[in-house]
């Protein structure tokens, strides 16, 4: 059953990318190729979790930069040098979560922080879900807005940096009011693949014509 079902999600994921370039112009950046050959010498994910670690959230990050650097030229792409590492232990798992197991594994893990944040990250409500909002100290910069999964936590750290304001919706459901409200330059959907094979909400604000 589980082969079953990933083969399904890796046909949805074909399927998603090849409807959207034929008959959108909606940008695609797949993730896998950097996150792979970062995998060949060094841990993008956590052991014991499904989640990106930090250092390859900020893989995703170089590689999400670098695409909109080309619209967006007053963005100064992070390298790993504006960043400093810690090694910590982590012993909350989705993976041991999954099997009844929580906190009865532990991994030490690198952790990658940036230098000098120019941003501040702070909680706050919407629509009776919860979302992440950075303000930065650059107000020239873009402005962002992101619907995302909880991956987006390892790559808002390090995205945050390269706009004014980053909007963070903790849900992977396009909303067009928020997109009224908060008039941004990006507009970004982040999506882990097993996410695909769900429905949207029927509740959704419709796109105004």
């Amino acid at each position: 059953p589980n082969n079953k079902r990933n083969t399904n999600q890796t046909f949805r994921f074909y399927q998603l990318v090849t409807y959207l370039k034929e008959n959108s112009n909606v940008e695609i950046i797949d993730l896998r190729p950097p996150l792979l050959a970062a995998k060949q010498s060094r841990r993008v994910y956590f052991e014991t979790d499904t989640h990106w670690n930090t250092l390859g959230g900020f893989v995703a990050y170089q590689t999400i930069a670098r695409e909109l650097a080309k619209g967006f030229p007053e963005m100064k792409i992070l390298e790993e040098s504006d960043c400093v590492t810690s090694r910590t232990v982590r012993s909350h798992s989705d993976l041991a979560r999954m099997v009844g197991l929580d906190g009865a594994f532990s991994e030490e893990v690198e952790d990658l922080q940036l230098r000098n944040p120019g941003f501040v990250l702070q909680t706050e409500s919407y629509r009776n879900s919860i979302m992440m909002v950075a303000n930065n100290r650059e107000g020239h910069l873009p402005r962002l807005l992101a619907f995302c999964d909880s991956f987006s936590s390892a790559l808002s750290a390090f995205l945050s940096q390269d706009f004014s304001r980053s909007v963070y919706r903790l849900q992977i459901y396009f909303d067009p009011g928020q997109v009224e409200l908060e008039q941004p330059q990006v507009v970004m959907q982040e999506i882990v693949e097993r996410y695909l094979t769900d429905y949207p909400p029927s509740d959704l604000l419709p796109v105004s014509k």
